[in-house]
């Protein structure tokens, strides 16, 4: 089954094969490391708690032991220039979630791509929570309308906001050591 839908993806939609192969190295790289990373399920079923919920809820793919309330999504893109992008309606999902069940943050894990092929020494991340704190939001926002008149909305995040490997990881688990 998983043989004929990687096969599909693989030729008729090469973003969502590198998404899930992104995933895969994420989990391999934080083990080899040692980081205490855990899935987030993402069935229909795990989903139904949130149907009575008005907007959109997005939950990241990963759980990071070390940082409770903390959630990881990763993305796999071709990055334009010196920005990634987020959907705006993932972004305002994953705000939803926050909000629903307090969760703290969500650190975007971006890896580059070509094709369907994931670029392994490009992961660089950044926390949600950076982002809004540090950039003008409306500033971030934009439209893009396509060939067919079909518009998307999409938020930039800075390439400078975000920090290689996993030094955003580090950097907010040395912070929860320093003030608690």
């Amino acid at each position: 089954m998983n043989y004929f839908r990687d096969l599909f993806q693989r030729f008729f939609q090469p973003h969502f094969y590198a998404g899930r192969a992104a995933e895969n190295l994420f989990l391999e790289m934080a083990r080899r490391e040692g980081r205490p990373v855990e899935r987030i399920e993402q069935s229909r079923e795990s989903y139904s708690a949130y149907a009575s919920i008005e907007g959109r809820v997005k939950r990241g793919d990963f759980l990071y032991r070390r940082l409770p309330g903390v959630e990881v999504e990763v993305k796999c893109q071709k990055r334009s220039g010196k920005q990634f992008k987020i959907s705006y309606a993932d972004w305002k999902g994953h705000e939803n979630h926050r909000r629903i069940n307090k969760i703290d943050d969500v650190i975007f894990v971006f890896f580059d791509r070509n094709k369907h092929q994931v670029i392994p020494d490009s992961m660089r991340c950044v926390s949600m929570a950076f982002v809004e704190r540090n950039n003008d939001m409306k500033k971030l926002f934009y439209q893009f309308t396509d060939k067919n008149n079909l518009v998307s909305k999409w938020i930039k995040i800075p390439f400078e906001n975000t920090r290689t490997g996993f030094r955003v990881f580090d950097i907010l688990e040395q912070d929860i050591q320093t003030n608690y």
